[in-house]
């Protein structure tokens, strides 16, 4: 993988610590971990697909040393509907960010939101 490749990268499948299983989609920003997608086929419920999500983000490989631990940004994706749980949200929780196309945020936008230096810089 070369995460060199562009500002934004995502890694299909890869494997991630011991018990935590394979990462349909793991974003990397400025070559490190931000993030997980996993998509499911269309007709799939979102909500079994959140502690999947979760497991990816709290079991990265050993030497990926992502900016935030666990990953702060979780999409999950039918390709009809995407949703996001941010971890730097005060009160994460699943919001819908794109229904009838499948849309995550840009690259530079997750770079901004990872390198806030305070929440409160974040928020704005």
């Amino acid at each position: 993988m070369n995460l060199a490749a562009g500002l934004g990268v995502a890694v299909r499948e890869l494997k991630m610590a011991s018990g935590h299983g394979f990462a349909d989609y793991l974003l990397f920003v400025n070559g490190k971990a931000v993030g997980v997608l996993e998509a499911k086929p269309a007709g799939n419920a979102l909500t079994n697909v959140e502690l999947q999500a979760d497991k990816c983000a709290t079991g990265l490989p050993a030497g990926l040393n992502p900016p935030v631990h666990p990953l702060p940004f979780l999409y999950l994706s039918t390709g009809v509907e995407t949703r996001l749980i941010n971890g730097l949200d005060p009160d994460p929780k699943r919001r819908t960010i794109s229904a009838n196309l499948p849309h995550i945020h840009r690259p530079a936008t997750l770079a901004e939101w990872s390198g806030a230096e305070t929440l409160d810089a974040w928020v704005k």
